[in-house]
């Protein structure tokens, strides 16, 4: 497995959840634990641990930003599937 700063690539995808899980949080004043619940029922969690590569060169803002639009439109998705 390939390794980037001296951490396993799985180390570096799960450390990159975190700190999008503990930013996009504090940008939507939630708890972290709320915000990973959000995040992993619509799938979100996976999909940023799976595109590290492209989405890692951008600013922390970009992504908290992308996150939050994306986790907004998922969710209102879902509840409109439900009626």
């Amino acid at each position: 497995m390939a390794t980037v700063r001296g951490l396993s690539e799985l180390e570096a995808r799960m450390g990159f959840a975190s700190l999008c899980v503990e930013a996009t949080a504090k940008q939507a004043n939630c708890s972290y634990r709320e915000m990973y619940e959000r995040l992993k029922k619509v799938g979100l969690i996976q999909e940023y641990v799976r595109r590290l590569d492209p989405v890692h060169t951008q600013s922390r803002e970009y992504v908290v930003n992308e996150i939050l639009q994306t986790l907004e439109r998922l969710e209102k998705n879902q509840k409109e599937a439900v009626v």
